[in-house]
């Protein structure tokens, strides 16, 4: 290998871990949103069904 093939290559190395890097940095965020915001309305579903069989069972009693 000649010096000029080693710098080359160090350089796209070098590139490679920056975009690495910016993908990591801009997209583990918006992962972590998706998935709050799924935790957030998996939530507000679960309370509208236990509501629901609250009322129904409520009803049933009666």
């Amino acid at each position: 290998m000649k010096r000029s093939d080693v710098i080359n290559f160090i350089i796209f190395l070098i590139i490679g871990l920056i975009v690495l890097a910016s993908v990591i940095i801009f997209v583990v965020p918006q992962t972590m949103k998706i998935i709050s915001s799924q935790q957030n309305l998996s939530n507000i579903s679960n309370n509208a069904l236990n509501q629901t069989f609250s009322n129904i069972s409520n009803i049933s009693i009666k």
